[in-house]
């Protein structure tokens, strides 16, 4: 089983989500805002209403800080927005030890809110996912696949920044990452 089948499986078992009161037209503003900033940047990317703040509830109850303070329409705020036919957040994610204080969640949040997603090159990443499609893996929609690669290349861009600040490696490959919620179709 690969991760896209991972995931879908994980999906489809996954009990339904129950939004909080007043949440749905929360969503329903922040896409539109979306959909017209991105009709207005002629398909580029970009990013949902700009908040300062901490989410208080974040995908399955967890509680998620953000510097970049991108609205997502599930509630949370996120370091990246990516917006094409769909849109993506992007936030870190850590695991014990880690806290929200701890330096190296700083400075992941701090560089993954930095990144120009726009200017990114993640074509070799789209390539890949390409050909494995070919070779018979689950198949992508065009715009699934380019929030894929650039996924997997902010998350690859991430880990070698916080490496060359000096964090373990261990550290960095265990206890730091990114994570995503999109309202993508495959």
């Amino acid at each position: 089983m690969n991760d896209h089948e991972l995931e879908t499986a994980l999906r489809v078992a996954a009990p339904p989500a129950n939004l909080p009161a007043g949440l749905a037209g929360h969503q329903d503003r922040i896409l539109r805002e979306a959909a017209a900033g991105r009709r207005r940047r002629r398909g580029g990317r970009v990013a949902a209403a700009a908040v300062l703040g901490v989410a208080l509830v974040g995908v399955g109850g967890s509680a998620v800080a953000g510097l970049g303070g991108h609205e997502t329409p599930w509630g949370w705020i996120a370091e990246q927005v990516i917006v094409n036919e769909c849109y993506q957040a992007i936030t870190v994610s850590y695991d014990p030890p880690l806290t929200e204080d701890s330096a190296i969640v700083r400075d992941a949040r701090a560089y993954l809110s930095s990144i120009d997603i726009a200017s990114l090159d993640h074509s070799a990443k789209e390539a890949e996912y390409l050909e494995r499609e070919h070779a018979g893996e689950v198949a992508r929609s065009e715009a699934l696949r380019e929030q894929d690669a650039i996924f997997a290349t902010v998350f690859l861009q991430l880990e070698a920044h916080l490496t060359a600040l000096g964090y373990a490696e261990e550290l960095v490959e265990h206890n730091v990452g990114i994570f995503s919620s999109s309202d993508c179709s495959r």
